[in-house]
């Protein structure tokens, strides 16, 4: 009976915690959507900052909501882990535009196609840090290394992008609440499927980046649809 009264306890904890972490990460989403501007139904960002300074804006606002516990050699507001982080999301040529001060290739994008990758970038890294609070442990670089691996390979990215280049929600849209329903959908678009949270005896050791991870399902991010990049053997 002891034992059965044991794991009872742990299992609803365990569902606390859960929620909890739920609830941060819909306030993460709701924070983050603010960067985003409505124009005539067309959601967008303003024309006078640059996809780096906007993922950086709402780096800052995620990272902000949940709190972590943060190694004191970490920091999850810097240039290298936002990198990780799109590194994770993104094609090779999206996430080289991304992280360009001035980027002629985001600027001639479509209004649509600017939030679509954002709500995207929002998304991955809301999920990233949902899963390092997972872990209720402190937040290493190789820690969060892998967490972004586990999230590159796994189906909720492919499921999470998908979900957003079918919603409606970017070219209709009169409420930024509109937007982070839209974002939280897509999340939630295959939690079952989620990766498990192995324990890494040596985090800075544990799961070498597989630069093969981004390029697994063919996807389009940056370029406008109709346009690929063909590969020559």
């Amino acid at each position: 009976m002891a034992n059965i009264k044991d794991q009872s306890i742990v299992t609803v904890s365990e569902i606390k915690i859960d929620t909890d972490v739920r609830d941060i990460a819909a306030r993460a989403v709701s924070s983050a959507v603010d960067v985003f501007e409505i124009i005539d139904g067309h959601v967008t960002i303003p024309n006078d900052r640059c996809p780096l300074e906007v993922l950086f804006s709402t780096l800052q606002r995620i990272s902000t909501a949940f709190e972590l516990d943060v190694d004191h050699e970490l920091d999850l507001n810097s240039r290298a882990s936002l990198h990780r982080i799109i590194q994770a999301n993104f094609d090779t040529d999206t996430q080289s535009f991304l992280e360009q001060e001035t980027s002629e290739i985001f600027a001639h994008l479509s209004l649509t196609r600017k939030a679509r990758i954002l709500a995207q970038a929002i998304a991955a890294t809301t999920i990233i840090f949902q899963r390092l609070a997972e872990t209720g442990r402190t937040i290493t670089y190789g820690l969060l290394n892998r967490e972004a691996q586990l999230f590159a390979e796994s189906d909720q990215r492919a499921l999470m992008q998908d979900s957003i280049e079918d919603s409606t929600v970017f070219e209709q849209c009169h409420l930024k609440s509109d937007i982070t329903k839209a974002i939280k959908s897509a999340m939630e678009a295959e939690e079952a499927a989620s990766s498990p949270h192995p324990f890494a005896s040596d985090d800075k050791l544990d799961y070498m980046f597989s630069p093969n991870a981004a390029h697994e399902r063919p996807k389009n991010n940056g370029l406008p649809w109709g346009f690929t990049i063909m590969t020559i053997n």
